[in-house]
């Protein structure tokens, strides 16, 4: 990670007070790398990506979809 821990605190905080507003939930799992699924997935020199970095993960639940009974 390019920022300081301080600053990353502060984004997390910042973060998690914003997106409650929007009902918006994050994905217990921070500062992870996942691997890549995508075999022609390419850097610019042409090396294949292997993970791709992930500070937050950010969802919700969708209102226009209707849950099952």
């Amino acid at each position: 990670m390019s920022e300081t821990v301080n600053i990353a605190e502060v984004a997390n905080k910042l973060s998690n007070d914003i997106f409650k507003y929007f009902l918006w939930k994050a994905h217990p799992k921070r500062d992870e790398n996942f691997s890549c699924s995508n075999t022609k997935h390419a850097s610019e020199k042409g090396k294949p990506k292997l993970t791709h970095p992930a500070d937050v993960i950010f969802y919700y639940e969708d209102p226009y979809v209707i849950a099952p009974f």
